[in-house]
């Protein structure tokens, strides 16, 4: 009878040794395990692009389509601003995107702006490698197209208008400039006594308000037609001239930096 007892006690005890091991032994393969979940990491905030356009301008830039009185197609950039006007021609082979730096300074300035391509150039119509000398005199229409948009075709009522031309358009820009009374300063960039036809000494002689003559010493034919012509006419005429430089018309922004507040400031002066 112990034995019995002692038996029954035995059995029970490797039962209860049994059930406690599989209690406490994990059998789980270990690529069964996941990770625990995790909060999504914060993005960081996006940083902004440096050449991002500002802000502070005044009017966004709009692409618009021009027509010349001699029936030619052109393409210009405007900013619309205050009544104060800038009208910016390029060099030859340019075209109005070599104006979009000071463009839009003059624009956050509150400034309208307009710059176009010149036909044969850049979007506008034709083709300026198939000119000859009469041809480029017809490009002051396309000086008169640009400002008959911001007069005629803008919100503001514009009271005082600059031009701006860089190497041939500086001839353009003067000779422009004499016809129309709104014009009240023009900056002429690298001029020539002549180029492809365009003679400015006729309406630098007649302009009776400043002129702004900038060239490089070093670009001979700028720098003697510069000196010519600032000796004409009865206006105020500055120069800015640059020793030890061969650079042409916009070409000088790139070595002189300085020049576009300096033009600013013969504007604004």
């Amino acid at each position: 009878m112990r034995k019995i007892v002692y038996l029954l006690v035995f059995i029970l005890l490797v039962s209860i040794l049994g059930c406690a091991k599989v209690v406490v032994e994990d059998k789980t393969p270990v690529s069964a395990y996941k990770e625990p979940a995790q909060a999504a990491p914060a993005k960081e905030p996006a940083v902004q692009s440096k050449y991002a356009a500002p802000t502070t301008t005044i009017g966004t830039m709009q692409t618009v389509s021009l027509s010349t009185d001699d029936n030619v197609n052109l393409v210009g950039s405007f900013y619309p601003g205050n009544e104060k006007a800038v009208i910016l021609l390029h060099m030859l082979n340019g075209n109005r995107h070599d104006w979009d730096n000071l463009a839009t300074d003059l624009n956050t300035r509150g400034y309208t702006v307009m710059t176009i391509d010149l036909r044969g150039h850049g979007d506008s119509d034709l083709n300026w490698m198939d000119f000859k000398d009469a041809d480029f005199k017809k490009m002051t229409n396309d000086v008169k197209a640009a400002a008959d948009y911001i007069y005629l075709k803008n919100d503001v009522t514009i009271e005082r208008t600059y031009v701006i031309g860089a190497s041939i358009s500086a001839n353009l820009a003067i000779m422009y400039g004499v016809t129309d009374s709104k014009v009240k300063k023009v900056v002429m960039l690298s001029p020539g006594s002549v180029y492809h036809g365009l003679n400015p000494l006729e309406a630098v002689n007649d302009f009776d308000k400043p002129i702004l003559f900038v060239y490089s010493q070093l670009d001979n034919y700028a720098a003697t037609s510069s000196r010519t012509m600032e000796k004409m006419g009865k206006g105020d005429r500055t120069e800015i001239a640059y020793r030890d430089s061969k650079a042409h018309g916009t070409e000088m922004f790139k070595e002189h930096p300085e020049l576009e507040k300096d033009i600013i400031d013969f504007i604004n002066g």
